[in-house]
């Protein structure tokens, strides 16, 4: 049997806080990017009757995106919660 080392707290305390500093430079950059689509997209001086389907159209196409994926046992509601 292999001799196995537990893992020390600060350790798993450093992983985690790399791991949760990733994730937010993830998610900063996925916002930045989605801002800037945003402000590419709506121009103003949209008719009233072009922004229910530009809305729709946007919706759609931030759906099919995918966020970057939450911490592995975090504290993250998901939908449905």
């Amino acid at each position: 049997m292999a001799d196995q080392h537990p893992v020390e707290p600060e350790e798993s305390q450093q992983g985690y806080e790399k791991e949760l500093a990733d994730y937010e430079k993830e998610l900063a950059d996925y916002e930045k990017e989605l801002a800037r689509y945003l402000q590419a997209r709506i121009k103003p001086g949209l008719s009233r009757s072009a922004i229910p389907l530009m809305a729709r159209s946007i919706a759609k196409e931030i759906a099919a995106q995918d966020p970057p994926e939450p911490i592995g046992g975090s504290d993250v509601p998901n939908a449905g919660d």
